[in-house]
């Protein structure tokens, strides 16, 4: 895998795990609180920084904002995908 897809998979999994931890769905409502869904939508996107901000400052790789993007957009596509799953899932499963 190249290095683009890594920071896309980092920031689904991130994400994903977010939700899935702190967003549980209310029984009678079946939606998602809306702080944890904040916070999963931009904590890949701060973290896609502070990972540059390393390889900036301490030499450990090359900053390179597609990195800051591709982290991000992986973030927003795992917290879509699941409000998306949760769009069309029913009580009866």
């Amino acid at each position: 895998m190249n290095d683009l897809t890594l920071h896309f998979v980092a920031g689904f999994i991130i994400s994903v795990l977010i939700v899935l931890i702190f967003a549980r769905r209310n029984k009678e409502t079946a939606l998602r609180p809306n702080g944890p869904m904040v916070v999963a939508g931009l904590l890949p996107l701060l973290i896609g920084f502070v990972k540059e901000a390393y390889d900036k400052w301490w030499g450990a790789g090359t900053p390179e904002i597609a990195d800051v993007t591709l982290t991000w957009f992986g973030g927003l596509v795992g917290m879509f995908l699941i409000l998306f799953i949760d769009l069309f899932r029913t009580n009866k499963y």
